[in-house]
């Protein structure tokens, strides 16, 4: 986004005598403008300058001093506005649009006109924006990339907003537009009054309509007001990945002037202190790293004027929360329970950590009003799913050394499950109402009347109660309770309509959890299973089959939240290897094989065991052909590339054909990118000294800049090959989280390691084949 340059509309040819601008010495005026963007692209940013007449130079030229004095841009993909002067301590500094305005806020530089209306020459608006960024201790390419757009776009911002009558460009024809003629359409005198002439033009063609209407002071030149509208509608082809395949540019901008006006005085001292915490700025970091000394220091002593401030409280957490290690957590976690909830409220990063720490530190009452703020914000339901339920399990009851401590914990965890339950809110209570009714279950297992009872309540829920608490989780937890009793019948008959509430959940493709809901599925088939196989029921390798069928086959139907449902019902990520067992056991080989195939293409950092599995099998065929031909041919096709490095060496995948290639996508901002990165260079120094002679590493920089790389580099002394994306590889190769490795065959094919698994594991053992 560049906020200085405004849309111009169109061009035309001019046929009306021009208004002389004459401005007379010490004039004050403001001109504010509008910019309103539909359709495809929607953009809504408002801009107002001072002016000051300062008289006339030798040439007749009207000299004019200029301030930026209010601003207000709405973000339409985040929904809310992201810049409004009038409102500082609102300012999103997530992006890097609002940097250059804030630093030129009424900042004066010197504008020259002509008599004609042209900009003949600006001068101390560039001196200005390096000023205020140099003050804010801006990186250098925020720097640069600010200065560049000052540099091709002040200008003509200042120049639409006066009249001349003409322009240089000879075509209304849109840049994405398609070829087509114009009409002649020059500016005519549509209007006159004592004090005001109205020149307007319009021009057509078949795709575009422009209107440009100026009203301008009769004495001075200026312009009164302004409207300049563009409606363009075209065809183009689907790759512009535009709906319907239609380009459709509504524009409206207007603009007034108006006498200058009493504005409330920026907050210029929270103004220097957002933007100095923001990311842009280098004045907690240390090199590319967040300087943990400077960091400290600040947290332990607050700026009081500022102590009240939930921006400037927030700001500090998340500076803390960047030092990676203990001790940086321990500083982080003693200043966040100490924070209070309003401070943070709606923040659910900073909630959800809370959330544990205030239970342990500060007792059930206290954490209970801060759940209500989580409750809020989608920290709630993580937490409660992810870290609140693991109060009420018993994993760690053996290795107790104070078992005072773990009955005061254990206590605690009921008390606020008590205190939630007995909320009005019922958006709150839905959520924890699953976990209540399994753990009070629980906490009395030996009352089986108990335990029915709680079967039925769950077997009650609705959809939306059971969704809205991660309900099938502990609906199977209560089942492996009811299991233990002599109620068979009961606990089959609960598990059976579990599971098919669960089918439902896994079939239906709006349902946002659903893969979660397919790997619950898969391990509810597999208790469904282990009770059969228990009780000598010969159909018990059916339901391992559907367990195997349903085991999530790429990384996109690995849920993030299934590992925990695994760890609460002590349930497997995938039934494939148990079920291949079983086949072979039968003599059916050839479903044994495809199921291998599947295996090692869901999940390769088993590549070992499974290849182990094989051979035992299969002791006189050759897994590597195995491998090869049934494996790698299911493979999809990798992407093409050509890009270039930080230091411009270019990078190709043709460069890398007839070996095997690493890709790993990261970038500096990235902090677990960060924290691997030692184990990535040494492989990729590994693999430049020939350890490994039939591999290529490479790795690619996403939503970074060259200075930025080359300074990681440089500070971490790492020499590991990086390519900067061209902004459309990782969308090839669907990246969804950073880092992700791709292992890519000679032939070109290619498969992901998840995030957390052994990738140099995965490819020793594939280049080994």
């Amino acid at each position: 986004m560049k906020p200085y340059i405004y849309l111009t509309l169109f061009c035309l040819p001019f046929a009306a005598k021009a208004q002389k601008l004459n401005i007379p010495n010490g004039h004050t005026f403001e001109i504010a403008t509008h910019n309103k963007q539909g359709g495809t692209f929607k953009d809504d940013q408002k801009f107002t300058y001072a002016f000051k007449s300062l008289g006339k130079d030798k040439a007749g030229n009207n000299i004019l001093e200029a301030k930026l004095v209010n601003i207000s841009i709405y973000d339409f993909y985040a929904k809310k506005t992201l810049l409004n002067t009038d409102s500082i301590k609102n300012t999103g500094f997530y992006t890097t649009a609002v940097i250059g305005p804030l630093a030129m806020l009424n900042k004066p530089f010197t504008v020259t006109m002509s008599p004609k209306g042209e900009v003949v020459s600006i001068t101390g608006a560039k001196e200005a924006l390096q000023a205020g960024l140099k003050a804010w201790d801006v990186e250098d390419d925020i720097t640069k990339q600010q200065l560049a757009n000052q540099e091709s776009g002040l200008r003509q911002t200042i120049a639409d907003m006066f009249y001349t009558g003409s322009s240089d460009a000879k075509t209304a024809t849109p840049k994405r537009g398609p070829e087509a003629k114009t009409t002649d359409a020059p500016f005519k005198q549509i209007s006159t009054t004592a004090n005001t002439v109205t020149m307007q033009s319009t021009i057509k063609n078949d795709s575009t309509k422009f209107v440009k209407r100026y009203v301008l002071d009769a004495k001075t030149g200026l312009v009164q007001s302004a409207l300049k509208k563009q409606d363009t509608k075209y065809k183009v082809g689907p790759e512009a990945n535009v709906k319907g395949n239609v380009m459709d540019i509504q524009v409206e901008n207007t603009q007034t002037l108006s006498a200058p006006k009493v504005r409330r005085p920026i907050d210029t001292a929270w103004m220097n202190m957002a933007v100095r915490m923001s990311s842009w700025s280098n004045s907690l970091k240390k090199g590319t790293a967040p300087d943990s000394a400077k960091i400290y220091k600040m947290a332990k002593n607050m700026d009081q004027r500022l102590a009240n401030d939930p921006y400037y409280v927030k700001a500090v957490l998340s500076a803390v929360q960047s030092i990676r290690g203990n001790h940086g957590y321990k500083v982080y976690d003693s200043l966040l329970v100490n924070t209070p909830d309003k401070f943070i409220e709606g923040d659910r990063i900073h909630l959800h950590n809370k959330l544990s720490s205030a239970l342990e530190k500060k007792g059930p009452q206290y954490a209970y009003q801060t759940t209500l703020h989580a409750s809020k914000t989608e920290a709630f339901e993580s937490w409660v799913d992810h870290s609140f339920s693991q109060g009420f399990t018993d994993w760690d009851a053996e290795d107790i050394d104070d078992r005072v401590a773990y009955d005061r914990r254990k206590k605690d965890h009921y008390e606020l499950l008590r205190l939630g339950m007995a909320t009005k809110d019922p958006k709150y209570t839905e959520v924890i109402r699953p976990l209540s009714l399994w753990a009070t279950a629980k906490k009395q297992s030996n009352d089986a009347a108990l335990l029915s009872r709680t079967a039925d309540e769950f077997a009650k829920m609705t959809d939306k109660e059971i969704l809205a608490g991660n309900g099938s989780r502990y609906a199977l937890l209560v089942y492996q309770l009811l299991a233990k009793t002599t109620d068979t019948a009961k606990s089959n008959a609960y598990l059976a309509n579990t599971i098919a509430r669960l089918q439902r959940y896994a079939d239906d493709t709006t349902n946002t959890r659903r893969y979660a809901d397919q790997n619950m599925l898969a391990g509810a088939y597999y208790l469904k299973y282990l009770a059969q196989e228990k009780a000598g029921d010969a159909s018990a390798v059916k339901s391992l089959a559907i367990a195997a069928k349903y085991s999530p086959r790429s990384p996109k139907e690995k849920a993030y939240t299934s590992f925990y449902d695994r760890v609460f019902l002590k349930t497997k990520e995938s039934y494939r290897e148990l079920f291949i067992e079983k086949l072979l056991k039968s003599g059916n080989e050839d479903e044994a094989l495809a199921m291998f195939a599947e295996h090692v293409n869901a999940m390769p950092e088993n590549i070992e065991e499974t290849k182990k599995l094989y051979t035992q099998k299969f002791p006189d065929r050759d897994f590597k052909k195995f491998f090869t031909d049934k494996i790698m041919t299911q493979w999809a096709i990798a992407p093409d590339f050509a890009m270039k490095g930080w230091d411009g060496k270019p990078y190709a995948l043709a460069d890398h054909k007839g070996k095997w290639l690493v890709l790993d996508f990261w970038g500096t901002w990235c902090g677990p990118c960060r924290e691997e990165l030692p184990v990535v260079n040494k492989f990729s120094t590994e693999v430049a000294e020939g350890k490994y002679p039939n591999v290529d590493f490479l790795s690619i920089s996403c939503y970074d800049t060259d200075k930025k790389v080359k300074d990681f580099l440089e500070e971490n002394k790492y020499s590991l090959p990086v390519a900067m994306s061209d902004g459309k590889v990782q969308g090839n190769y669907k990246i969804s989280g950073y880092p992700s490795k791709i292992i890519i065959s000679p032939e070109g094919k290619m498969i992901k390691v998840d995030f957390g698994k052994d990738w140099r594991g995965v490819i020793k053992s594939f280049s080994a084949m």
